[in-house]
């Protein structure tokens, strides 16, 4: 806030790529440390996950070799509420909570552990973050596109209806 206050531009940018913001606080893409995880690590954790369950095993393997990890610092936000958004998120480990403004306060909703599924109601039907979510110390998720089940879809479109079907019943 005094860097702000004070003016220094430079400054407040600097602090705001640290976190992961841009001048207009949205998240912008910033430097992702790395971390690849092998991909049978990713498809057991999906596995474990509802919505993942009308997914053949190949299917699985297929999606989970194009998830991305993400490591998140302590508060860092990965979806941001009335943002568009096309990835949901699997936390792997640490914890998140979700946050939703009503009124002009911001409320927490819930607070998550590993295992839990963020972003899939903006993954399945394309419409605006309902709500951000943010690390509560530090966490890792797996980031995973849309676009990357958009194949999968094409050769089963039954997926798509069976995975919106879970998601409504709230796997």
């Amino acid at each position: 806030m005094e860097t702000y206050l004070a003016g220094n531009t430079k400054r407040l940018g600097r602090l705001q790529n640290r976190d992961g913001y841009e001048g207009t606080l949205e998240v912008c893409d910033r430097e992702v440390r790395e971390e690849r995880l092998p991909v049978e690590s990713i498809a057991s954790a999906m596995e474990q996950v509802g919505v993942f369950e009308v997914l053949t095993t190949d299917e699985v393997a297929a999606l989970a070799s194009s998830a991305r990890p993400i490591v998140l610092g302590p508060h860092e936000r990965i979806i941001v509420q009335g943002n568009k958004g096309s990835s949901l998120f699997l936390l792997q480990e640490g914890g998140l909570e979700v946050i939703a403004k009503q009124d002009g306060k911001e409320r927490v909703l819930a607070e998550l552990s590993p295992g839990a599924v963020v972003g899939e109601i903006a993954f399945l039907s394309g419409e605006p973050r309902t709500a951000t979510v943010r690390a509560t110390d530090s966490a890792t998720v797996i980031e995973i596109s849309a676009a990357h089940l958009k194949p999968l879809v094409e050769g089963r479109p039954a997926i798509l209806e069976q995975i919106t079907a879970l998601v409504a019943k709230g796997c």
